[in-house]
């Protein structure tokens, strides 16, 4: 749990005061007054985090980081990373990811080196596993449905950050 993993004092203070948030539903400027939204590790980690935890979708834990103000960047990017690690790539509105650039480091790109990050899950056979909401772990639909980020991937995200990333003590589960 992230609390046990916090090293500073006044990380497991704003992560304290995270879990004292989720105990009902806040306003962002609530929230804001007691964790802060600007670009100081403490606030900007406790408003993402909470942010992603307090919110049922992708989207709306976005949009609730923005709303924060302050650091909306940081804030918005971090709460994305995890709430994409919670609900998965295919949570992400297409719309997002239409928009999406490309160039030397756009799209592709990142596409790529998320499929070199976390190679698809297997069986003891080598065979892909499979997934009745998806098929398998390959992505074998010829069109596009979303960028294939490595959490989306792996049996399930917490699997996958305590295996690939030996971070799982650093993630807070609702």
């Amino acid at each position: 749990m992230a609390f046990a993993a916090a090293r500073s004092e006044e990380l497991r203070t704003g992560l304290e005061d995270v879990r004292a948030l989720l105990d009902k539903p806040r306003k962002p400027a609530e929230v804001r007054a007691r964790l802060g939204s600007s670009s100081d590790a403490r606030e900007s980690v406790s408003a993402a985090i909470y942010s992603a935890l307090a919110q049922p979708t992708f989207q709306e834990a976005i949009r609730f980081a923005v709303r924060l103000g302050g650091d909306t960047d940081t804030v918005a990017a971090m709460s994305g990373a995890i709430s994409g690690a919670r609900h998965g790539a295919n949570s992400i509105p297409r719309r997002w990811l239409d928009s999406l650039e490309e160039g030397d480091r756009g799209r592709s790109h990142v596409e790529q080196l998320a499929a070199r990050l976390a190679p698809p899950a297997h069986n003891g056979n080598r065979e892909p596993i499979a997934r009745p909401d998806r098929g398998s772990s390959y992505s074998r639909n010829p069109r596009p449905s979303h960028a294939p980020f490595p959490f989306d991937r792996a049996p399930d995200a917490h699997r996958f950050i305590a295996e690939r990333r030996n971070i799982g003590k650093v993630v807070l589960v609702p």
